[in-house]
């Protein structure tokens, strides 16, 4: 692959950043969710290798915050892909190699995270089989995130061993991969999670000593037969990690995290101690475990009102999907502050305990989603709400629509019927029938089922948005406007100015057709496009002064205003932007543009195309800066053309 390519649609490659056993890994960006995200092609000789079908279903289904989020397995002709978050910062590798010294704290909550995650995964019946420096990552907030799920067990359906890291590899897996490699039977060695703890432990030996783990294993030198400056409950709780026989290490990842939480219990002193203490006074013993049931029953009490009051702060601000005036990231930011709730470790137990909150934030968060029109992911939030919550007809309203989106019609229907047999009201249900139309191709069904269901107020939002993708799709600009814009005059508040987004959008995508000429004369065009220039700068003008116009939206009045000729309008709108958004290069690029149209209309001897040149390298600057190749984009380079041709003709110096 190379920088450019687009996957399945959706994941612009831009570089290579790296290359393993199993696959090449790309640094990408995410069309749909506006964010970078991390592409690894596995290598067709591993393909055979990859329980593809299983991979899908198991790593999108996970979810926790030391994780990335997983967003696609993809099959497609060119191979297969794992598409997943990419995470910001430099693996636990780097700093070993830049002779970073870790104290106990960095340790101890290292381990603690790791530990955390791996009983996640654990309780997947999911084994990582590959964890080692280089696959724990650092993040910017100081966090781990294991990363390289390729070669994970699933440890219902797959026995075999994809790859290991020997240095870090437990005693098992590297005899069973070298089994496997000289074509003997392996099935007798069981590969679980205590192997993962070994290569924790490994991990772990690595940083402490600062001696790679032999792979020799009978041959290891312990910890604690080491002069280190730590804390010898960690160097016990480590050699224990590390013990050759599966059986004398811990039996989970939480065991480790239990004994990390008891530190002074793994110390050297404390297990020299044969001090029993004993308490013989009966009453005493009894006000003392009084005194600690309420203490716990304090605890629970406090960690209760908590989840409640997170949960209900989360779900109170989901009326941000639905504001005109929200940028996309703020829609973003929502999305991920609901993964993080629900990955919270403290508020496990008490999700499994309320269903109904946890069914309210997997709505809310699939919601989001479905804003950001990923509606693959969306889709498997809103199953797991309907599995909580199966009397929402909301939930499975937005599912059905997903469902339509991803061309699963059959299911959409389903769906639908689940929602109405719950009491959907039809303005909703003509909203999801409209959708099934519109993804067959049946754009004038689609259109008057969104004027129909604009009618409710629950799907008002998602009608208007219907209506006008439809309408693009017949050209009947006119009458959508028509309609758009009585929808806008019958509404108040931020549904007002929901209408008048998508009346501006539509002025917009009239003015950019490609039609023009083929049925109408010159003057009738003409005509219709100064009817939308001056419709649809008024709609983004009126949202504009209400507080309500986003980036996107400064930019579709940019080309109105510009389509209009009103140039010095779109000059002074453009260094507004530029304030509102200082790295914005593409507001530079678009002001360079402006200067030069507004210089070509002046009398020959009073141009000057400074400004134009000006604008031209502070958007490549900016573009750098923002990590991307001003020879790859199309404004820069058109500009590079005009500035070219400027300095052949003296008007500016090479």
């Amino acid at each position: 692959m190379k920088a450019g390519d687009l996957i399945n649609h959706t994941y612009r490659i831009l570089n290579p950043i790296g290359h393993g056993g199993i696959g090449t890994i790309y640094l990408a960006y995410h069309e749909n969710l506006r964010k970078y995200v991390v592409v690894k092609k596995i290598h067709d000789r591993m393909v055979s290798l990859v329980n593809c079908r299983s991979e899908v279903d198991i790593l999108k289904g996970l979810h926790h915050r030391f994780l990335p989020q997983v967003y696609d397995f993809l099959e497609l002709e060119e191979g297969i892909f794992t598409v997943m978050d990419y995470i910001s910062g430099h693996d636990l590798k780097f700093y070993m190699d830049q002779g970073y010294a870790f104290d106990d704290a960095c340790l101890v909550l290292w381990l603690e995270q790791l530990c955390d995650v791996l009983e996640y995964l654990h309780g997947y019946e999911i084994i990582h089989c590959d964890i080692k420096p280089a696959n724990i990552m650092i993040t910017d907030r100081g966090d781990i995130c294991l990363i390289d799920f390729n070669i994970s067990l699933d440890g219902k359906n797959n026995k075999d061993l994809v790859g290991v890291s020997s240095q870090y590899a437990a005693p098992e897996q590297i005899k069973k991969a070298q089994l496997m490699l000289d074509g003997l039977p392996s099935g007798h060695i069981v590969i679980d999670a205590r192997s993962d703890l070994y290569s924790a432990g490994a991990v772990f030996y690595h940083m402490m000593s600062g001696l790679m783990p032999k792979e020799r294993r009978e041959n290891q030198i312990r910890l604690k037969d080491m002069a280190l400056p730590y804390d010898s409950a960690i160097v016990n709780i480590i050699d224990k990690c590390m013990m050759t026989d599966p059986g004398r290490r811990f039996k989970s990842a939480r065991a480790i995290l239990e004994a990390l939480g008891q530190r002074e219990k793994w110390s050297s002193q404390w297990r020299r101690m044969t001090l029993v203490s004993r308490i013989g006074d009966g009453i005493f013993l009894t006000l003392f475990i009084t005194a600690v049931c309420m203490m716990i029953t304090g605890y629970q009490q406090d960690r209760r009102e908590e989840f409640f009051s997170a949960c209900q702060a989360y779900i109170s601000r989901e009326a941000i999907l639905y504001s005109p005036g929200q940028e996309e990231k703020a829609v973003e930011e929502y999305y991920q502050q609901g993964i993080d709730l629900l990955n919270q470790h403290d508020f496990e137990k008490l999700f499994s305990q309320y269903s109904q909150e946890k069914a309210n934030v997997l709505y809310c968060t699939g919601k989001a989603l479905m804003a950001v029109q990923d509606y693959s992911m969306a889709k498997d939030y809103l199953k797991e709400a309907g599995s909580l919550d199966g009397d929402n007809y909301n939930i499975f309203r937005d599912l059905a629509i997903c469902q339509a989106w991803e061309e699963d019609y059959d299911q959409a229907r389903e769906s639908l019927n689940r929602a109405r047999y719950l009491g959907l009201p039809d303005t909703d249900g003509a909203l999801v029938e409209g959708q099934i139309a519109y993804m067959q191709e049946d754009y004038a069904a689609a259109y008057d089922m969104a004027v129909a269901a604009a009618e409710g107020d629950d799907v008002e939002r998602q009608a208007a948005v219907l209506a006008v993708i439809s309408s693009e799709a017949l050209g009947n600009y006119g009458e959508c406007l028509d309609f758009v814009l009585n929808m806008a005059g019958r509404s108040g508040g931020a549904a007002r100015y929901l209408w008048l987004q998508k009346g501006g959008e539509l002025c917009v995508i009239a003015l950019s057709r490609d039609t023009r000429g083929q049925s109408n004369t010159a003057a009738s065009v003409l005509e219709s496009d100064a009817d939308f220039q001056e419709k649809g700068i008024s709609c983004y003008e009126e949202l504009m002064d209400g507080g309500f116009a986003v980036l996107s939206d400064l930019y579709n009045l940019v080309f109105l205003y510009e389509s209009a000729g009103r140039l010095f309008d779109c000059r002074d709108l453009l260094a507004d932007m530029f304030l509102m958004y200082p790295q914005e290069y593409k507001i530079c690029a678009q002001q360079a543009y402006v200067y030069y149209r507004i210089e070509n209309d002046r009398p020959i001897d009073q141009r000057d195309y400074t400004q134009v040149k000006e604008c031209y390298d502070r958007a490549v600057v900016l573009c750098r800066e923002s990590g991307e190749e001003p020879s790859e984009d199309a404004d820069i380079v058109q500009l590079e053309m005009i500035l070219e041709d400027l300095q052949e003709k003296g008007w500016l110096m090479p």
